[in-house]
């Protein structure tokens, strides 16, 4: 999905995001988990209990965390309007900065992964699989971190753009 795309939908909910919503009823909450191998913090349906999304880590939790509950914040904020504190949304976004995409990824352990990336090819997120669920899944969490993020990006004023592009006080 490009930049593009992503903001054409600001006012209606894309096909994705409609099946999703179908099949996850949110509101999301964040568990902590394990699939195994890894620790994780997933990502689950309030209602139905079913697993959306997971975050990985071995030793520090803290950034796994941070993501899942990022996630978890934008998936429900078009059910409920709640957001993040000020402090966790600038540390995402220096993280883990937009556009973001879907990547398909093979595990040895787990198989078939879609990664939902940041611009740097850092991992937000992995849905397992990569059957057509999965890929609806990672599609919507996709589209809404791009949704959330990138019009955050467009309401910094211009000048700010350039200084950090190298541009000084323009």
């Amino acid at each position: 999905m490009t930049y593009e795309q992503s903001r054409d939908h600001s006012s209606v909910g894309s096909l994705d995001e409609e099946l999703f919503h179908s099949l996850h009823r949110g509101p999301f909450t964040v568990m902590r988990s394990t699939d195994g191998v890894d620790e994780t913090f997933e990502i689950r349906s309030r209602v139905t209990d079913s697993y959306v999304a997971a975050t990985h880590f071995w030793y520090s939790g803290a950034s796994a965390l941070m993501r899942a509950t990022v996630v978890a914040r934008c998936l429900n904020r078009s059910l409920f309007g709640r957001w993040l504190p000020p402090t966790v949304h600038r540390y995402f976004l220096l993280d883990h900065p937009p556009p973001y995409r879907v990547v398909r990824r093979l595990c040895d352990m787990q198989g078939p992964l879609l990664v939902v990336e940041s611009s740097h090819g850092q991992g937000v997120i992995t849905v397992d699989g990569d059957h057509s669920e999965s890929q609806v899944v990672a599609s919507s969490i996709c589209e809404a971190l791009n949704h959330r993020f990138n019009r955050a990006i467009d309401l910094q004023p211009t000048h700010r753009k350039l200084r950090s592009f190298g541009f000084g006080g323009l």
